[in-house]
């Protein structure tokens, strides 16, 4: 058997598909980007002291991508939307947003969500005005 690499690992953990309980899992690991992101300092940062400043600038605004990300995520299922892709090829499947009513009885893929941008572009169908 082959070995795998820690980024096989961790992806294999995660690679199943999510359910509304899940929306705490990820509301909880938003909070701790959002909390990493405020509470960073340049002197957590090893890099070069004149690359300090930016360094720390270009990570806190990844970790807030992250955070929003898993924000969003967790809104979804706790909205009762899937945030899992449907596997391609399937008559009749839903279109991105669906309700896990919706997409009962199709195939999704595990480990294998929608990312940021469709997140946000789906917004105004899983939280109306």
């Amino acid at each position: 058997m082959p070995t795998l690499t820690v980024e096989q690992e961790i992806k294999q953990q995660f690679a199943r598909l999510f359910v509304a309980q899940d929306a705490n899992l990820f509301k909880r690991m938003a909070d701790y980007y959002f909390k990493y992101a405020a509470f960073l300092k340049t002197a957590d940062i090893e890099i070069a002291q004149d690359l300090k400043l930016l360094a720390r600038n270009c990570q806190k605004r990844l970790f807030i991508g992250i955070g929003t990300e898993l924000l969003l995520k967790a809104t979804y299922l706790k909205h009762g939307f899937s945030i899992n892709k449907v596997e391609q090829g399937q008559a009749g499947a839903p279109t991105f947003p669906f309700t896990f009513q919706a997409i009962s009885g199709f195939s999704q893929t595990p480990g294998n969500t929608y990312m940021l941008s469709d997140l946000v572009d789906e917004l105004p169908v899983v939280l109306p005005r």
